[in-house]
């Protein structure tokens, strides 16, 4: 037998193998020798594997893939193949080792092999959970109700959930511009700012976005920046969720527009017209007169007794939509009693811009309902107020509409078929 140098591997155990018939055709082989090491690994003496078949101790699972490995090794004399197989420990066990075969070319009848073997059973039960961890978070992520992608810091795509592409409306893709490709143009810079400073300076970002999903649906989203960052502190990536929040955000639309629009004539409410009105004098430029007109439909608990509220309710819709009608869209109206509109506008400054809009809404309020006892005309009178806009920073709202009311008592005490202007600047 051949000596062999063993101090060079701590921990390998050395195996001799002898070829069955002396031939490299062979596929029979029998152990010839094992060294101590061999023993601390798989527990057998030299005694109970010397003279046995090397795959009696390989894993049934394995054994083609050894023979395999084999045949390569015996077409390349003086090559070495390496491999991994399972190997029965002398307690039922099976251990992973790492098999590195050594084809000896001695003499002409007496070919031998001689086999190296590592236990790495510890690396492969770890690889082993690393993977069935990894499968175990793509499940979880697959499973999860949010489209979820990790971009690293070269800000490429490392992985992509099924939901992120369900939601996103895009196969997996490998930059996150292509995949959020179906959001909105006016929110993909915010996203893009967003995913730089997650990168670069590890922010937290939440962003609203809306995604086309289709020709006619879209959808809002959350998408929510997470950045990832190692043991030394650098950011090495970053987690992105996308959230459906269509619902939610229809949702809290409907609220907003409840607590904001009257619910009968879908005008603003008491409330956010003069909310709105003082932000336009906060806002107004210098060249243009900001106007507010006081509207007072006439008779109209006639019209409720005479009709019934069925009717009353249908020509507040209509005179609301007459309104609306004529100052949008740069005009609002509002309605802040049973039968009380304000409309707000900006014109030109100029006088005659002025007496045509006062006449404007006249004749929308004129303009009649069908009803099945006839025609139902509202009427009305409007007084207008409006202020310079040189003088936006002093002017209080409350102030301006109350000069419309005065401005439209005036109108109903004079002559309910003409507007009547505050001429004074308010």
């Amino acid at each position: 037998m051949m000596s062999i140098s063993i101090g060079r591997l701590v921990i390998a155990g050395l195996l001799l193998l002898l070829l069955a018939g002396g031939t490299p055709a062979g596929l029979d082989t029998e152990l010839r020798g094992i060294d101590d090491a061999v023993t601390g690994m798989l527990g057998w003496t030299a005694e109970e594997m010397v003279g046995h078949r090397s795959l009696e101790f390989i894993h049934f699972q394995d054994q083609d893939y050894a023979v395999a490995t084999w045949m390569r090794m015996l077409s390349l004399p003086g090559a070495s193949t390496r491999t991994r197989l399972r190997h029965r420990h002398r307690d039922g066990s099976w251990r992973w080792l790492e098999v590195t075969n050594h084809f000896w070319l001695g003499d002409r009848n007496d070919h031998r092999v001689v086999t190296q073997l590592i236990d790495v059973s510890s690396e492969v039960d770890a690889l082993n959970a690393l993977r069935s961890n990894e499968r175990l978070l793509s499940r979880l992520a697959d499973a999860l109700p949010v489209g979820v992608l990790y971009v690293d810091s070269d800000r490429r795509i490392a992985y992509c959930n099924s939901r992120m592409t369900d939601l996103a409306g895009v196969e997996p893709a490998q930059r996150i511009e292509d995949q959020l490709g179906n959001v909105v143009p006016a929110d993909r810079p915010r996203i893009l700012t967003a995913l730089e400073a997650a990168l670069t300076t590890g922010e937290d970002s939440d962003i609203e976005v809306s995604v086309v999903h289709t020709a006619d649906e879209i959808r809002r989203c959350v998408l929510s920046l997470r950045p990832v960052t190692n043991e030394d502190g650098q950011v090495t990536g970053a987690i992105t969720c996308l959230t459906d929040i269509t619902a939610e955000a229809s949702h809290r639309e409907d609220l907003e527009r409840r607590v904001r629009f009257d619910s009968l004539t879908d005008c603003l409410n008491r409330l956010s017209i003069m909310d709105e009105l003082q932000t336009r004098l906060n806002q107004a430029r210098l060249d243009t007169w900001t106007v507010v007109a006081f509207v007072d439909l006439d008779e109209f608990k006639a019209i409720n007794d005479r009709y019934g509220h069925f009717t009353g309710d249908r020509l507040l819709r209509h005179v609301a939509d007459q309104l609306r009608a004529e100052v949008e869209p740069d005009g609002v109206v509002g309605r802040i009693g049973g039968d009380e509109f304000l409309v707000i506008h900006s014109i030109p400054a100029a006088e005659d811009t002025l007496a045509d809009l006062g006449d404007r809404l006249l004749v929308a309020l004129r303009r009649p309902i069908v009803t099945a006892e006839g025609l139902v005309t509202a009427g009305g009178s409007v007084g207008l107020a409006y202020v310079n806009g040189s003088d936006h920073t002093e002017t209080d709202a409350v102030e301006l509409v109350a000069a419309a009311d005065a401005a439209m008592y005036r109108s109903k005490r004079r002559d309910r078929g003409s507007p009547v202007i505050t001429r004074e600047e308010v």
